[in-house]
């Protein structure tokens, strides 16, 4: 008989754990970046605080291109910066 996904760790789809993210925090290590992800395998888990933790370590060239292919996967662009008007850089203080 099956276990249902509610006592495992993680849902098994063939060979891969499966989740949903609901979390997400990073702090630098030396010249990298610990990505720590959360998820939970439903509904039901999330609501019991069964949340699952995954440490990610990479580097800072690893995680930019992370961020540039979920950029590109969800057709989202960065604001560009706008450049301070005239009188704002005139009137800068120094």
């Amino acid at each position: 008989m099956a276990q249902s996904s509610e006592t495992l760790p993680h849902e098994d789809v063939g060979g891969t754990r499966c989740g949903v993210v609901v979390g997400w925090v990073h702090h630098p290590v030396g010249t990298g970046i610990d990505l720590t992800l959360q998820s939970a395998v439903s509904a039901e888990a999330l609501a019991r605080d069964q949340v699952n933790s995954h440490h990610f370590l990479m580097t800072r060239n690893q995680a930019l291109l992370v961020a540039n292919y979920l950029l590109d996967a969800t057709g989202q662009t960065i604001p560009r910066r706008r450049r301070p008007s005239l009188l704002r850089r005139l009137f800068k203080r120094r």
